[in-house]
């Protein structure tokens, strides 16, 4: 049986599926690794910092309270990319 994650997801899979854009594509062009998108992707990373946050959001042209429907990311200082 498959595990929940743990944290609602964001809507970064959804937003960049829709600019046909890959998980790689994204933390490229966001300047941070792959696995860290993958694990906010899939719900398993639910505070990134506002600095990545509002990275995410600008490459993917949307808000960070679009990308990040629940309340996050909260305003703390994530130095892990």
């Amino acid at each position: 049986m498959r595990q929940r994650p743990p944290y609602p997801m964001s809507r970064i899979r959804e937003l960049r599926v829709a600019r046909d854009m890959t998980a790689e594509d994204l933390a490229r062009m966001a300047d941070c690794s792959h696995a860290y998108i993958s694990k906010l992707d899939r719900g398993y990373n639910r505070n990134p910092g506002i600095h990545i946050a509002l990275r995410i959001a600008a490459v993917l042209n949307a808000d960070v309270g679009d990308v990040f429907p629940s309340g996050e990311p909260h305003a703390t200082i994530d130095t892990q990319d």
